[in-house]
């Protein structure tokens, strides 16, 4: 049974509700007249007639200026109400009532609220510093911590918060009030301030929240700490790619190799060889020795240089081309024994003696990779990076960079709609109803050097092969890497006014009407001036995603927060509302962030669905969907029934798809599982090898399938 009254609150006319924190308002003096708000809604949907009932200490009842209100449906009254404080603290009972219409008064909700008296005692002590904690002495630029230990040494609890002041800075301890318990309730606070080149003085202060006027002072001093005398160290190597130096203890400022410590100190220098070089010596400051380990002692400012020297061992030569040449560079991984990890056309550079070497192709703007080719592993490679052939005899590897456009069209948008305002959906936009309006809104992006003032050329094809528009008009100049919309006001705006596939022919120009990229298809698709009623064929609509072989989640589309790397397949439910059997189908578009459509399918139920009866459209798993952009995915469903569309679904499938985080290989239990699901693998490949009368098929639905297993292992995307 739903409550016709509903208690809101009992305050006091201060504005604050009762409550033991607030004891200005909480508290009365002993004969006081105290005056309480009670707030009442009407719950009903009819105007019924309200009122609050307050009984003090279980005997007094609370008298009310206005006893009761006839109250609309929805709407709060408050009621003021008095009554005189005794010599004890309260308990105020108060319950909402309604008039019912057996013309009796009943109650509902109630509520407890305590008012204590106040007691003799108010404007002693209450709130004090207990204890303040911070050391007496500090070096210039080091960072002091200060505790402050606050306590409450009234009955009633109250918040409260500490302040302090360095020489005259304010310190606020994150400005955190602290709700402190009754009769010796505490609470510390912690802050840092940085020492300065001065003796400084520690001012703190206590302060309740609109309770005790007073406050609490404690005050410390904190000196400055004589800065020890430092030493320089200046560590040189030769030669400098021969290997590296590390120090014990730490340089207190500097670096290794030019850093500054206490005098004294005794500092133990290690050197550390690279690959292809030995330790030879110390010399300069150090006595010459051949260990790799020697201490230097801090008395003085000091020099001191690790020799290494290259170990006679064998290499092979790496030689990398660039095509065409000044069109990107090249990295290795390892670097060569000389340490070069940059090259660029024509270098060459030694590594030992069958090293793995990575080469990474890093194309300059404009450019982008296309291919390896000559003595990379396999011979020539898309994969960017890939391994050489190890380094056994003289290898050479030509890194192949091709040009792009100067710009492209990165989105492109219809705004369509039948009022002041459309909605913009991505090109080609189904189900499109021949009562809008539409207008462009196309996004171009700048990929050259230079600036450039783009311009657009677009024409407009009607179902019935009219041209509607053949426009061209100028943008804005736009930087490199920069974007530019191009949209065009409301007033230019087309009628969507046939019924069939609108297409259209996108150009994008340069300054001098050079084409730099291009759309020519479908712009839209319409299905008639008023869209289907819901629910007439689409009964359920289940986005299935995941990352092992066959487990996936099930989730109502839009599904937010999917990471790259999972799969995901359709799972939609189609009824036949028809009197007769239909044969079902089911056609489907699924565009990617980037504007560009992953799948136009067209699926077909067999056998023949009877009438009233329902068929599921769902992939196997093997068949599943790639999540591999970021952003917001796009699906436009119709179903059949032969070639009548019985329903139709459009709107988003994902949104903010993000990239996963990075992680490695994890624990036993993880590393069993990878072993599990590789397994089954292999078994689905030797199945397949058996179904599948291509091998070359099988093999690609196998590298799938295997690329989902080690994804899922990994947590990486595709």
């Amino acid at each position: 049974m739903m409550a016709f009254t509903d208690l809101i609150k009992i305050e006091r006319p201060f504005g604050t509700a009762l409550s033991p924190i607030a004891l200005l308002n909480a508290t009365a003096w002993p004969g006081e007249n105290v005056e309480i708000f009670v707030y009442v809604r009407n719950q009903h949907t009819e105007t019924v007639g309200i009122r609050p009932k307050v009984i003090v200490n279980g005997t007094t009842e609370v008298i009310f200026t206005v006893p009761y209100a006839n109250a609309p449906p929805g709407v709060t009254y408050y009621f003021t109400g008095h009554f005189i404080m005794p010599s004890v603290g309260v308990e105020l009972r108060a319950e909402s009532q309604y008039y019912g219409t057996d013309g009796q008064w009943h109650s509902e909700d109630m509520q407890t609220r305590t008012i204590p008296v106040l007691l003799p005692g108010w404007g002693e002590e209450t709130l004090a510093i207990d204890s303040v904690v911070v050391r007496g002495s500090a070096a210039a630029g080091e960072v002091v911590s200060i505790a402050v230990t606050l306590i409450n040494k009234y009955i009633f609890s109250f918040l409260a918060t500490p302040t302090a002041t360095i020489n005259s800075m304010p310190l606020y301890f994150g400005e955190r009030w602290i709700a402190l318990s009754p009769d010796g309730g505490k609470f510390t606070w912690y802050d840092s301030f940085i020492m300065p080149n001065h003796d400084v003085n520690v001012h703190v202060e206590s302060w309740s929240q609109g309770v005790f006027p007073e406050t609490d002072t404690y005050d410390v001093e904190v000196t400055l700490k004589a800065s020890p005398e430092l030493k320089h160290l200046v560590i040189n190597r030769d030669p400098d790619v021969g290997g590296t130096v590390t120090t014990s203890p730490a340089a207190q400022t500097g670096t290794v190799y030019d850093g500054y410590y206490p005098v004294g100190t005794t500092v133990l220098v290690t050197a550390h060889p690279n690959p292809g070089y030995s330790f030879k010596s110390w010399s300069a400051e150090l006595v010459d020795t051949t260990e790799p380990t020697a201490p230097v002692y801090m008395t003085e400012n000091r020099t001191v240089r690790a020799h290494f020297e290259l170990v006679l061992i064998d290499t092979e030569i790496l030689e990398v081309e660039i095509i065409p040449v000044e069109t990107g560079h090249v990295t290795t991984e390892p670097a060569s024994v000389a340490g070069k990890t940059v090259w660029r056309d024509k270098d060459t550079g030694d590594f030992h003696t069958g090293t793995d070497v990575l080469v990474t192709a890093h194309a300059y703007l404009g450019y982008q990779f296309d291919h390896w080719s000559d003595e990379i592993v396999g011979g020539t490679s898309t994969n960017n990076p890939e391994y050489v052939k190890p380094m056994t005899e003289h290898r050479t590897v030509k890194a192949h960079f091709v040009g792009i456009a100067d710009g492209i069209i990165s989105s492109k948008y219809i705004i369509h709609g039948t009022g002041t305002f459309g909605d913009d959906t991505v090109i080609p936009a189904l189900n499109i109803l021949t009562s809008e309006w539409m207008k462009l809104k196309i996004i171009a992006r700048n990929t050259s050097a230079t600036q450039i003032v783009f311009g657009l050329r677009y024409v407009i094809t009607k179902p019935s092969g009219a041209t509607l528009a053949d426009t061209t008009f100028q943008g804005a100049a736009t930087p490199p890497e920069g974007e530019h919309t191009f949209i065009e006001p409301t007033f230019t705006q087309y009628d969507i006014d046939e019924l069939g596939d609108w297409n259209i022919l996108i150009e994008l120009l340069d300054g001098s009407s050079n084409v730099l990229d291009s759309y020519n298809g479908l712009l839209l698709r319409t299905i008639g001036e008023e869209p289907p009623s819901p629910g007439e064929g689409i009964t359920e609509l289940i986005i299935i995603h995941g990352t092992g072989l066959f487990a996936g989640t099930e989730k109502v589309p839009p599904v937010s927060g999917v990471e790259t790397g999972n799969w995901f397949k359709l799972k939609v439910t189609g009824v036949n509302p028809s009197t007769s059997a239909l044969q079902m189908g089911l056609h489907y578009i699924i565009t990617k962030p980037d504007g560009t459509t992953l799948e136009d399918t067209e699926k077909e139920a067999w056998p023949h669905t009877g009438a009233g009866e329902s068929h599921v459209f769902i992939e196997p798993t093997v068949d599943a969907f790639n999540v591999d952009q970021i952003g917001d995915w796009a699906l436009s469903i119709e179903l059949l029934g032969g070639d009548a569309v019985l329903d139709t679904w459009q709107g988003l499938i994902f949104t903010n798809v993000v990239e996963p985080p990075p992680s490695g290989f994890g624990s036993i239990g993880e590393i069993i599982n990878l072993m599990i699901t590789m397994m089954i693998m292999v078994m689905m490949m030797t199945v397949m090898t058996g179904v599948i009368q291509d091998p070359a098929k099988a093999i690609e639905k196998g590298s799938e399938i295997a690329g989902r297993a080690v994804r899922a292992f990994k947590g990486r995307k595709d």
